[in-house]
């Protein structure tokens, strides 16, 4: 399929900004620099209409597109998300042009940042995040094109949803992540069709309604970041199927309820659930045979007797402020090696165990019922009673 002499002038025209009849009143130097970018784009028209009859992309093509000869190039429907003016524009999607022209190995990621490849095998797309990007715009449907991709990224940028259905077609995705762009609405159920996810990344957009339980059905399922959303409601008893599930993250959106028992079940290295609307107990989060690093269960409504946990060898960091705990702080808490701790804002009693004065300070103590000892003041016989 040959590019027609329409759209050969248009994509000039389009490009060029500056008009042959003005280029030629122009200074020296500018002109050579608008004769340069003229010549640019026209290069890139040779690139264009080889890809559109697909020379020398077969079926071990750069994006694993083979069959028929005269099917585009499924990095050429990419390339027109993109307005012109913006910087993603230029810094990303013009650089690849001419190394794909000089067929460097059909190398399509030495010199695209946001690709890439199996630069030893087959030369396929196998991973593409598309980010920076000042414009809004719809997430392009099109990366179903690219059927190798085990790895896709939106953001941070200024896409706007839906996530595109299409997706289901990459049956070789493991991760998905969608951060940080203008994303709205509910999670799509059909994410539990892409079997094959064991990253997924919803995380900093402007998501609401539930988390739906059909996420249960992603059994290969390893990380989970849904944080800094609207999501409500409770949190769904789904973590029994996921036997290799290792970092979860729910924190600043606006769950409510009790935690489900499942997720007592999980031995993940990081557990975030701060800033919610939870209650009830969290005790089974802990345990001293999990490999769990970070905990942060701060800003909810949480009540359970914190003296009867056990804690991980490896937690590092313990956030469980402003949230309704009550009993002592068990010696054991002292011997784990902590690097930062915060039991504020809670109804904690007793004697702060030794050695844990040396991790925080007094504020990550205070306003407990009647905490004593270092670094808050000294326990009276009256505090210890209390």
């Amino acid at each position: 399929m040959e590019i027609d002499h329409k759209t050969k002038l248009m994509v000039l025209q389009h490009h060029d900004n500056v008009p042959a009849t003005v280029e030629q009143g122009l200074p020296p130097t500018t002109a050579q620099l608008a004769t340069a970018r003229r010549q640019k784009w026209r290069r890139q028209l040779l690139f264009l209409e080889e890809l559109a009859v697909n020379k020398n992309h077969g079926g071990g093509s750069v994006g694993g597109v083979g069959g028929s000869s005269k099917k585009p190039h499924p990095l050429l429907n990419l390339s027109k998300i993109l307005p012109e003016g913006s910087s993603s524009n230029q810094e990303g999607l013009e650089q690849p042009i001419r190394p794909l022209l000089m067929a460097d190995h059909h190398d399509c990621c030495r010199h695209w940042k946001w690709l890439t490849c199996d630069r030893v095998k087959t030369h396929r797309v196998n991973s593409l995040s598309l980010r920076d990007i000042d414009n809004p715009l719809p997430m392009p449907a099109s990366v179903s094109a690219l059927p190798y991709l085990t790895i896709l990224g939106f953001g941070p940028a200024n896409f706007t949803g839906p996530i595109p259905s299409s997706i289901l077609n990459l049956k070789s995705l493991h991760t998905l992540q969608i951060t940080s762009t203008l994303l709205s609405g509910t999670i799509p159920g059909f994410l539990s069709q892409i079997t094959t996810l064991a990253d997924l990344d919803l995380s900093f957009n402007q998501l609401s309604g539930q988390i739906p339980a059909s996420l249960s059905r992603l059994s290969h399922l390893e990380s989970l970041n849904l944080g800094f959303n609207k999501l409500g409601g409770p949190i769904p008893d789904i973590f029994n199927s996921f036997p290799n599930f290792t970092f979860l993250w729910l924190s600043s959106n606006q769950l409510s309820g009790k935690i489900p028992k499942s997720m007592g079940n999980i031995n993940v290295t990081d557990l975030n659930l701060d800033n919610n609307k939870l209650e009830g107990d969290a005790s089974m989060l802990f345990g001293s045979q999990k490999d769990t690093w970070t905990i942060n269960l701060a800003n909810n409504k949480l009540a359970f007797d914190i003296g009867k946990v056990k804690f991980s060898h490896e937690l590092q960091i313990l956030n469980v402020s402003h949230n309704e705990i009550y009993g002592n702080i068990p010696e054991g808490l002292a011997a784990v090696g902590l690097m930062s701790l915060d039991v504020s804002y809670n109804n904690l009693c007793g004697k702060i165990p030794s050695g844990l004065s040396s991790v925080a300070s007094a504020g990550a103590f205070a306003h407990n019922k009647c905490l004593c000892g270092s670094p808050l003041p000294n326990c009276s016989r009256r505090r210890l009673l209390f």
